[in-house]
């Protein structure tokens, strides 16, 4: 389970993922704001349109996507029209679905998407390769990388890396390097 505004960008073509947007009449909001942080109507009403305008240029920035499309969800749930344990029993129900269970295909699709990334983490973490641009997919144990390496990283020192990682059998890598005035 995943809780956030952008877990479903993370993870968009998996199948037997439920993407879930629990949504709220404002003035609902505002009351649930000035509860837990102790504010006024204003000062909770612009703590609110504060978080939404950050929400929405960083998975904007992030995705191109605005988190606010319906479209971009399974299903969405108007906590102005149910309590949070019916919302919860709806959800649940929704889940048991058989379009939202997982398949051998869609498992395949996790463990790959889960070995991309944590090839991805390990690299751009790295102080070697401080200032790679990088795009890293895997199928099976084959994990592909692409992208900009600056002037003194050799696309040896990527294989290495990613070799290092759990899971990896084979690197492939389309890589290129910075212009000197880039690097």
């Amino acid at each position: 389970m995943y809780h956030g505004h952008i877990g479903h960008e993370l993870i968009p073509n998996i199948k037997h993922v439920l993407k879930v947007l629990l949504a709220a009449p404002l003035e609902i909001r505002i009351e649930q704001i000035r509860k837990r942080y102790k504010l006024n109507h204003a000062a909770a009403r612009r703590y609110i349109d504060e978080v939404d305008r950050a929400r929405t240029r960083r998975i904007m920035a992030m995705f191109d996507a605005d988190w606010r499309d319906p479209s971009r969800y399974d299903l969405v749930v108007n906590l102005g029209r149910m309590s949070m344990a019916e919302a919860t029993s709806v959800i649940v129900k929704a889940a048991m679905l058989p379009s939202y269970q997982p398949t051998v295909t869609s498992e395949e699709q996790l463990r790959d998407l889960t070995l991309a990334m944590r090839v991805h983490a390990t690299l751009i973490t790295s102080q070697e390769l401080m200032g790679a641009r990088l795009e890293v997919t895997a199928d099976g144990g084959e994990v592909s990388v692409s992208g900009i390496l600056p002037q003194w990283v050799s696309e040896e020192l990527v294989k290495v890396y990613a070799l290092e990682i759990s899971g990896v059998d084979k690197v492939n890598t389309d890589l290129t390097l910075a212009p000197p005035e880039l690097a």
